[in-house]
């Protein structure tokens, strides 16, 4: 039956559907069988039962139907389910392969939201500069003019892909293109189109999809700036290539500053080194684009474009696959960088002057015919042939082949304001004929007289459309100011009503850009920097109604900077108090708060009004003065604020040095707003750190760390944010460092130099760094590195262009300043170049060294050397008529004259020979080259006269060693600089003007340059630089003399000079004493007054220990061999007390009792002491344990419980001590250790056993020992001695807990049996003391550990670490959860990278920063080691808010910080 359907192998059936055929099969053979039964029966009994028969085939046809319809319902059931498992497994699959996509797709946008992510923060890092984009909203120039240009345009394009599609609708190029050139220089006079064709090919590669990036220049903010150049390529070029990008963010993770670098390093770091990570993909296109347009119009001092010096440096085989297309005029110091060898052999030059001139012409006529036919569809009854030929041939006479003639004047003739294009053009040209033949033309000595006549044309139309007043107030800001200003801006500026500037602009369509009404971010800005020129110079704008006069205009633009600043105020973004510690990176949101709260007018404000001030003509009396002295008085410290916030804090030296000198020549009727600017001043260059990171420090650092008599610090104070209090540690006036730099991680600087200007000074360390700092700020300008080598001489060049250095391996380098490049280097055979001299025109220099001759050389032709004759030569110098002057250790100084015959001779001899009686170390020439200085081995400073050879005068310099330099400022102003000091003569008079203090100096230089006499001195052993400006030469100081007055000078307690050796606060915080080697000083924290001062012997041998009384009302403090004590509130002492043996130090002292007083000591050697005090009473001898009692043999470091009852010792025993005294060695000495067995092995290579013992003073036992692999090198206990910590020579700490101890020592002093602690018996179970072990962060040595206030965390060296949860005794968590108020919260301080911090352990997830520490007053880090002259010394000590320490020149500093913040 279902044959037909089934398989031929039936076996391969579905088992479901063979046990339904089966099952079938046997019901249909079934009802055959009955069928076949009643079949069987006879005719007559078939008969008979008929009926019957006919009922029972009815009832097998029905059950064979049922069975049928069964069977049949079965299959479609089985097919259903069939199916709808087939439909489960495809929906199951199809939801597999949803997953699978989704999270593709998840995958996908997780990374491109890792790109956008890693973009952000390279934009953050890089700060590029958007409006130099090529399709920047506020674009002027618009693209080529269809059919204009062609064969330039082939030309570019051609050069870049020989291959281009585009080449096939183009002309010949007009120029042949160079393709395998990686630069093409294209330039020409203003007005020639440069721009315009720039933007056209950036376009078009834009749309190919080959452009890489662009920087459009602009003589307006970050777009003239030539450090924002690469930075901005770098991003663009991150955006466009991931391979790229990918790399980029390893260089700015690895150096987030770099953004700041130099030209030449940011192309280096932030392309050349992303590129050949990128190439090495092997993705990257063939080439790729870049556009630098403008390139003259940034600014750049040096003689050659610093821009194409870097490039020169990379281009072309680190810069592949970039093609860098610049635009320029041919201005002399880029004319001078593609002249350069490097650059000009991979650079096409392409001069639009070069183009012929029919083809120029024959474009302005296509763009002057396409301009024509839109006015002619635009305005209605304008004849098909206008204009008349005539009428175009004089239009393209007149723009003498200058497209931005062209430009103009078509906006000028379709203005849509007047409508009547027709007049328009004859009016321009009756104006720029009549220009051409006599009026402008004839008198003005512009070099375009058309275009100045338009220029004028245009002004004429707009003074009869538009109120000329407010016209020409804008048209002034337009043209004077330093930067571009949205229409918001003006308005603010000029105090104009909203809207007037979009309604009178229009008016001057055809030179001025306006954005369009719905953008307000876009400046408006000129069509072309020649019409600026044009209304600020008389001789070409000779319409007096026209005419800007710049000075009248400046004093207006500066007074309505003035009027902008008075909304200047305290947090003017109303920053969160919660987030005012953060620095500015890290405040959220805070570009937006800006730019919200500080609007661009204000910001300009603050940026320029010094700029226009300077250039303003000003009365004494009058109304620009008068707003001056204003700001000075209420908004100083609100303006550098504000220079902050939008990072230019390096504009405010300059600011107030130029507003200061239009002061000078005034006579000022109060002196006091020109004092206060004057300390502003010196406030940014010593603050200048703090002040770029954070705007809050203006207040928090300004104020707290300016001189105690500071008029800056005086008038601002009562109106400024609460902050710290220093009650001692600044200096009472202003110093003669101005500023001081910390250079973190360097080694000892030995060489310095300083700009011929006195702008830069150059430093070289032993480590081979070479640094360019900027002497005003301290701030690093450039870095070099010779690896390997000590950097024993520095010099720059006459020019400031370039930098000698020479080093310990005999080699001389020379650095270009722009780049950072080595330019050459000379390698000599002497083992160490001591000395560098530049001739004054820079065309030789000369190098001096320990064993060999000068080496003298000119710069032009480097190879060609001369040698001249004089051996271990110490100093070199050039006088100012060329000749060459060498001092030696042998006692000589020799003059040589270095005319053109020296080149020709082979040999030389000195001219003069100049002796002495020690070896010359230093010389200098006086300006005229009449005299020289001639600096000594024996400290001495002769002075010569050069006509004769006369020796003058001899002056004295230093006891303490030799000079290390010595300068002229003047014919007879003498400056040397000794190990501890720096000096100042007369010469004339031999007479000594000042004397500066400085000790340990490394190396000095000096600088007359910028007409300030500065020195420069690097301090002994570190990386710290301070800059001075002698006072004999700061007379500007008068101002602040007399604005303060002689009456409110304070008298500062005046230190010994020695500085204190040891400083401690009081347990209550009330109370700061401070050991000196003669005496103890005792200050009262609440009035910053010095209360006491104890006199004793002085201390020569050991550093001193301080220790307070639990109550803070008594202190002890250790001298040599005797503790001093002084009962604090009565002001007399409580005894003094001489130790046993004077020459062991004391580690460690406790000064207890809460009803008597008492002393327990602890010594070096092991011994211990403990005294009873009574005040009027001579001390008595409680107890006295010797140092065999306590079997140590030297105790690196020992702590006293609080109660006098623990010593806790960190002790070094060796092994033969033990071994041989093992039978006499207590039982409480075996009994500690046997729990830990001690063997040889425990002992390190040199014998010593390193253990931590508690020792009870009380029973005279030993409670606890643990042994040691690391010295232990500080100990502390808790306050309620039920803890301890040890810090290990690596940086390790351990906390261990002693209060099963504790418990079970109080349980035995109460009268139980004490045996079981004393008891040699292994069988006594000894109380555990957990030991708990973490790192503190750092490998080197803890000099000092101890628990914070709250005993939640530990202090250690200058951080601080939270301790783990379960380590904190329970009565201590418990006491911390119930501190809800801030006030309560336990405070820790410390300092790290120049900063204070604070931590409310409980409060805070974070340190938060209170203020920056200068460099004078920065902790001082030098701590000495020895253990045998006492405890290191950690010259730091805090309770609450209260914190004192020793600073780097060992002063004592005293700070309050409990109003901070409140």
């Amino acid at each position: 039956m279902f044959k037909d359907s089934l398989p031929a192998d039936y076996a391969s059936c579905p088992p479901a559907l063979k046990k339904r055929l089966d099952e079938f099969e046997r019901k249909v053979q079934s009802i055959s069988a009955d069928a076949k039964k009643l079949q069987s029966q006879g005719r007559i009994f078939r008969f008979l039962n008929a009926s019957e028969s006919a009922k029972r085939i009815e009832t097998l046809v029905k059950t064979l139907s049922e069975h049928i319809q069964v069977f049949i319902a079965q299959g479609t059931v089985a097919v259903e389910i069939a199916v709808d498992e087939v439909a489960a497994d495809v929906r199951q699959g199809l939801e597999t392969v949803s997953k699978d996509i989704k999270g593709l797709n998840e995958r996908l946008a997780n990374e491109r939201a890792s790109a956008e992510l890693d973009l952000l923060a390279i934009r953050n890092v890089l700060r590029p500069t958007v409006e130099a984009r090529f399709d920047y909203g506020d674009r002027a120039h618009i693209r080529c003019c269809e059919g204009t240009r062609l064969e330039v345009l082939a030309t570019i394009c051609a050069w870049l892909r020989p291959d281009d599609p585009r080449l096939a609708s183009l002309p010949n190029p007009a120029i042949p293109a160079l393709s395998d050139r990686a630069i093409l220089w294209l330039y020409a006079l203003a007005g020639a189109g440069k721009s315009t064709l720039a933007l056209t090919v950036a376009e078009w590669w834009d749309e190919d999809d080959v452009l890489g990036a662009t920087f459009f220049c602009a003589r307006d903010g970050d777009r003239s700036n030539i450090r924002c150049i690469f930075r901005t390529i770098a991003y663009q070029l991150a955006c466009r290539f991931p391979e790229f990008r990918e790399a980029l963010s390893k260089v700015l993770k690895g150096d987030p500053d770099i953004h700041s670098s130099v030209p030449s390093r940011q192309l280096q770091k932030l392309i050349a080194e992303p590129l050949e990570v990128a190439n090495s993909g092997g993705r990257l296109p063939g080439r790729i684009a870049i556009v630098i347009d403008a390139l003259d119009e940034c600014t750049d001092d040096e003689a050659v474009s610093t821009v194409i010096k870097s490039l020169a440096l990379y281009t072309p085989s680190k810069l592949v696959p970039l093609r860098i297309f610049i635009t320029s005029r041919p201005a002399e110091p880029i004319t001078r960088g593609f002249l350069q060898k490097a650059i000009l052999e991979n650079t096409q030059h392409l001069p639009l002057a070069q183009v012929p001139e029919h083809l120029t012409r024959r474009d302005i006529s296509t763009f002057f015919q396409s301009r024509f036919a839109e006015m002619r569809d635009c305005y209605f009854g304008i004849p098909s042939d206008w204009p008349p030929q005539q009428q175009f041939d004089n239009l393209l006479d007149l723009a003498e082949l200058l497209f931005i003639f062209a430009a103009t004047a078509a906006l000028f003739i379709g203005n849509a304001k007047i409508r009547d294009p027709e007049a328009q053009l004859t009016r321009l040209l009756e104006s720029g004929n009549a220009a051409a033949t006599s009026g402008v033309g004839s008198t003005s000595t512009s070099a375009f007289p058309r275009l100045d006549a338009l220029y004028e044309q245009v002004l004429v139309d707009a003074v009869e459309k538009a109120p000329w007043g407010i016209l020409k107030q804008i048209l002034g800001m337009l043209a004077l100011a330093e930067e571009r200003l949205t229409p918001a801006a003006l308005e603010s500026l000029l105090k104009l009503s909203p809207g007037v500037v979009r309604r009178v602009l229009p008016a001057l369509s055809a030179v001025v850009v306006i954005p369009a009404l719905d953008d307000e971010t876009t400046p408006i800005r000129l069509i072309h920097l020649s019409f600026a020129n044009f209304i600020v110079d008389s001789a070409r704008c000779t319409d007096e109604r026209f005419f800007v006069q710049p000075s009248v205009e400046h004093a207006a633009i500066a007074m309505r900077c003035f009027e902008m600043m008075r909304s200047l105020k305290v947090n003017i973004c109303d920053i969160d108090v919660k987030e005012q510690h953060l620095l500015n990176s890290e405040i959220p949101d805070l570009p937006r708060k800006v730019a919200e709260h500080v609007p661009a007018a204000l910001v300009y404000a603050c940026k320029y009004w010094s700029l226009h001030l300077s250039h303003a003509h000003v009365d004494a009396d009058g109304e620009v003065i008068q707003l001056l002295e204003e700001f000075c008085m209420r908004h100083l410290l609100h303006w550098l604020e504000v220079l902050s916030l939008v990072r230019c804090v390096h504009i405010a030296i300059e600011a107030l040095q130029a507003a200061y000198a239009l002061l000078k020549p005034l006579r000022l009727q109060s002196k006091v707003y020109a004092a206060l600017m004057i300390e502003c001043e010196r406030a940014v260059r010593a603050f200048y750190p703090a002040l770029s990171a954070s705007f809050m420090q203006v207040y928090h650092t300004v104020l707290p760390f300016s001189p105690l008599v500071s008029l800056l610090r005086k008038h601002y104070a009562e109106a400024s944010p609460a902050t710290v209090t220093v009650h001692t540690g600044v200096e009472p006036v202003w110093s003669t460092t101005l500023v001081s730099v910390t250079i973190v991680g360097s080694c000892p600087i030995r060489a310095l130099a300083f700009s011929p200007d006195g702008s830069r000074i150059a430093c070289g360390s032993i480590n081979g760094y070479i640094r360019i700092l900027d002497a005003h700020t301290g701030t690093e300008l450039q870095l070099h590195h010779t690896p390997l080598e000590w950097i024993s001489s520095v010099s720059f060049s006459p020019t400031g262009k370039e930098v000698l250095s020479g080093s310990s391996l005999g080699e001389v380098r020379l650095w270009d300043v722009a780049t950072g490049a080595c330019v050459h280097v000379w390698e000599t055979r002497s083992a160490s170049c001591t000395s560098l001299a530049w001739s004054p025109d820079g065309a030789y220099a000369a190098f001096g060294s320990e064993d060999g001759p000068i080496t003298l050389w000119r710069l032009a032709s480097p190879e060609k050397t001369v040698m001249i004759q004089h051996d271990d030569v110490q100093a070199l110098l050039f006088t100012s008529d060329g000749t060459l002057v060498s001092g030696s250790s042998d006692k000589t100084c020799k003059v040589w004259n270095t005319a053109d015959h020296l080149w020709e001779s082979t040999t030389t001899s000195p001219t003069q020979t100049l002796e002495h009686d020690s070896e010359v170390c230093a010389v200098a020439a006086s300006p005229d080259s009449s005299f020289l200085a001639c600096g000594l081995e024996s400290g001495q400073v002769v002075l010569w006269r050069r006509s004769d050879g006369q020796r003058l005068h001899t002056l004295q310099g230093a006891d303490d060693g030799k000079v290390l330099s010595v300068a002229f400022y003047s014919k007879f102003r003498l400056a040397a600089g000794f190990k501890s000091s720096v000096k100042l003569w007369d010469t004339a008079k031999a007479a000594l003007l000042q004397v500066l203090n400085i000790a340990g100096i490394d190396g000095v230089a000096f600088s007359s340059g910028g007409g300030h006499k500065m020195y420069a001195v690097s301090r002994e052993n570190s990386g710290t630089v301070d800059i001075g400006q002698w006072s004999a030469d700061m007379r500007r100081f008068k101002y602040v003399r007399r604005a303060i007055g002689k009456s409110n000078v304070v008298a500062a307690v005046e230190e010994p000079q020695e500085g204190p050796a040891k400083v401690s606060v009081s347990p209550n915080g009330h109370f700061v004493a401070a050991a000196y080697i003669r005496q103890l000083r005792v200050w009262d924290t609440s009035t910053g007054q010095c209360k006491a001062i104890i006199a004793h012997p002085p201390c020569k041998r050991h550093r001193p220990v301080v220790a307070w009384s639990p109550a803070g009302d008594a202190v002890a403090w250790t001298q040599d061999g005797s503790i001093y004590t002084w009962d604090v509130t009565r002001g007399e002492s409580l005894g003094n007390i001489l130790v046993q043996d004077q020459q062991v130090p004391i580690l460690a002292v406790s000064l207890t009792g809460r009803e008597s007083q008492e002393i327990v000591s602890a010594c070096y050697a092991g011994s211990i002491c403990r005294w009873g005090l009574a005040p009027r009473s001579p001390p008595r001898q409680l107890a006295i344990i010797g140092p065999w009692e306590t079997w140590g043999y030297c105790a690196d470091a020992c702590a006293v419980s609080s109660d006098g009852h623990w010593i806790l010792y960190a002790r070094r025993t060796i092994w033969t001590y033990v071994r041989m005294h093992r039978d006499f060695l207590p039982s409480d000495y075996l009994l500690a250790k046997a729990t830990r067995p001690i063997s040889y092995r425990d002992y390190d290579p040199e014998g010593w056993l390193v253990t931590l013992c508690l020792y009870d003073m009380t029973a005279r036992t030993a409670l606890w020992m643990e042994r040691h692999d690391i010295p232990i090198t500080s100990i502390a206990f808790s306050e309620d001695c039920t803890r301890a910590l040890a810090g290990n020579a690596r940086g390790e700490i351990f906390l261990y807990d002693l209060s099963q101890l504790h418990d079970s020592v109080r349980h035995t002093s109460t009268g139980s049996d004490t045996s079981s602690l004393t008891s040699s018996s292994s069988r006594v179970q000894r109380p555990a003391v957990p030991e708990y072990r973490f790192s503190s962060g750092s490998s080197a040595p803890l000099y000092h550990v101890s628990f914070s206030s709250d005993a939640q965390a530990v202090t250690h060296g200058w951080s601080y670490t939270c301790l783990p949860h379960d380590t904190v005794p329970d009565h201590l968590r418990k006491h911390s959860t119930l501190c809800v108020f801030p006030s309560e919260a336990p405070i820790h301080y410390f300092v790290k990278r120049q900063w204070l911090w604070r931590v409310r352990v409980e409060l805070d997830h974070h340190p938060q920063r209170v203020c920056w520490i200068p460099p004078t007053l920065q902790p001082d880090l030098q701590i000495s080691t020895r253990p045998e002259s006492g405890p290191p010394t950690r010259p730091w000590s805090a309770k609450g808010h209260i914190i004192a320490y020793i600073s780097k020149n060992r002063r004592l500093v005293i700070l309050d910080a409990s109003r901070f913040g409140s």
